[in-house]
């Protein structure tokens, strides 16, 4: 940003507002943007579009390292998934487990709800990582902090997309086949994203200024996922308290109702679900105004 500057005094002869060389006076104001989360966001939209080269190159340089140096490489993506339904199935085979008020099968409920499970994750495992790995390469590249938000957002979403496949491919096998409600399905996954994806950068934020913050949350988030119908149904709870904490919860709204429009067989709670994508959207734009104002200090800290 520059901002042109008159000249106090002119030389004899030197019109005002002119300096003897002829130029007005310009000064520059490092890292200058423009201020309000709104003004952010767009800049970081603008972004995708302006340099989608940079974009490219610095997910691509992410998703390569994930399997780096690994005897599964790509194929830990279909593994994960395999790995943690069996277990679910394994605990309802010795009767920890009740069924699901679901039409589908259960191995199904249990992919689906792991599935969603796993966008949140991916989002906050990605983005609570945005300032800890940008550490090195802001010394040796000099590019817009935004990319590093817009990175890490499309490896989580790259991440789920296997994840996803695997679940359609899966849904197909068991003999489901494409419904109206599908058309909704995608659309309502984006809270849960932007969920995920707010926690993680606020994380990341305060990260840098204390490194025990994200163990907290790791361990929060381990509760969580307990208290988020992902393997059974909201209304199979028979505990008064923890079906507070279920109905409480933002997760259970966002998991649920796309679950629900795509297998069938569970109530929609459209009420919960617009109130917790409320409150979804308000953690992401907090956390992406705390980013913009403050991550060039924190990256000195950091550094």
């Amino acid at each position: 940003m520059t901002t042109a500057v008159p000249p106090q005094d002119n030389a004899p002869g030197v019109p005002k507002g002119r300096t003897s060389f002829g130029d007005d006076i310009t000064v520059f104001q490092a890292n200058a943007k423009p201020a309000g989360v709104f003004a952010g966001l767009w800049r970081a939209i603008r972004l995708i579009f302006e340099r989608p080269g940079l974009i490219y190159q610095l997910s691509k340089r992410d998703l390569v390292s994930i399997h780096k140096k690994t005897f599964g490489g790509l194929l830990w993506l279909v593994l994960t998934p395999a790995l943690s339904i069996s277990s679910w199935v394994l605990l309802r085979s010795v009767g920890i487990l009740t069924e699901s008020n679901s039409e589908s099968p259960f191995v199904l409920y249990i992919l689906a709800g792991t599935t969603f499970w796993t966008l949140f994750r991916a989002a906050y495992n990605n983005l609570k990582k945005t300032l800890l790995k940008a550490n090195k390469l802001v010394l040796q590249v000099r590019f817009p902090h935004e990319a590093l938000i817009i990175k890490e957002m499309i490896v989580a979403l790259t991440t789920f997309g296997f994840s996803l496949v695997i679940t359609f491919v899966a849904l197909f096998a068991f003999g489901l086949r494409p419904r109206m409600e599908w058309l909704l399905f995608l659309p309502t996954l984006l809270p849960l994203f932007l969920f995920g994806a707010g926690v993680g950068l606020a994380v990341s934020l305060m990260n840098a200024i204390a490194v025990d913050v994200e163990r907290l949350m790791d361990l929060f988030l381990g509760f969580v996922m307990f208290a988020t119908p992902i393997v059974y149904s909201r209304e199979d709870v028979v505990s008064s308290e923890l079906s507070f904490l279920v109905e409480l919860n933002p997760l259970t709204y966002l998991v649920t109702v796309p679950r629900a429009l795509l297998l069938g067989g569970e109530s929609l709670p459209w009420m919960g679900y617009g109130i917790s994508s409320g409150v979804a959207a308000a953690m992401f734009l907090l956390a992406l105004r705390a980013f913009f104002a403050g991550e060039s200090g924190l990256l000195e800290r950091i550094l």
